[in-house]
């Protein structure tokens, strides 16, 4: 092998093992099962891995909610540029406070989960961005898009709570925080 090639497929090398490695670790709160078999080799949890996953979930999902937010006004208030990562941000921190007096434990498995529904939702709302390219539609259908997606993140959310048996403390909190959020947005707006 050249030595310009061994230098190329080095770093590439290692890229691509680290790429595999985030995504390994990361793969239960992506693809969540209820019942784990003894020959399951899937590792249980990396921190750093999950941190990364954390930030770059809320990271994808605040950036795509900024863009979208703009669609729904003036049914809802104008924010501040940078208002859904701060949204977004506060529901990690919020109930990363409340799991870890509940299960601290399940602190990065719920949290992990918890940023999936929302990257997930995130890109259903690409979705609808790109539809309305083709027939644009009232703000209001938006903003029921918006509330459509939000129930079946509340549904997913109970499912993975359950799978993870937390009980209904989390979607209780969950549901709290979004509350608290809404009221904000609308008082301020």
């Amino acid at each position: 092998m050249s030595k310009t090639l061994k230098t190329i497929t080095t770093p590439l090398t290692w890229l691509l093992s680290v790429l595999y490695e985030f995504l390994l670790y990361n793969y239960r709160v992506v693809f969540p099962v209820a019942r784990r078999e003894t020959f399951d080799t899937i590792p249980e949890v990396h921190v750093g891995f999950r941190i990364a996953y954390l930030l770059a979930t809320w990271w994808l999902s605040s950036f795509i909610l900024t863009l979208y937010a703009p669609l729904m006004e003036p049914t809802v208030p104008p924010g501040h540029p940078y208002r859904e990562y701060l949204v977004c941000g506060g529901q990690i921190i919020f109930q990363a406070i409340v799991i870890s007096f509940f299960r601290p434990a399940k602190l990065w498995d719920y949290l992990g989960n918890m940023m999936t529904i929302s990257f997930a939702a995130s890109l259903m709302l690409v979705v609808g961005m790109c539809m309305a390219r083709l027939i644009p539609p009232p703000p209001l259908a938006y903003v029921c898009y918006f509330l459509a997606l939000a129930g079946l993140m509340l549904l997913e959310h109970i499912r993975r709570s359950t799978i993870l048996r937390l009980g209904w403390l989390m979607t209780a909190t969950w549901l709290l925080y979004r509350a608290i959020v809404l009221v904000i947005i609308f008082i301020l707006g």
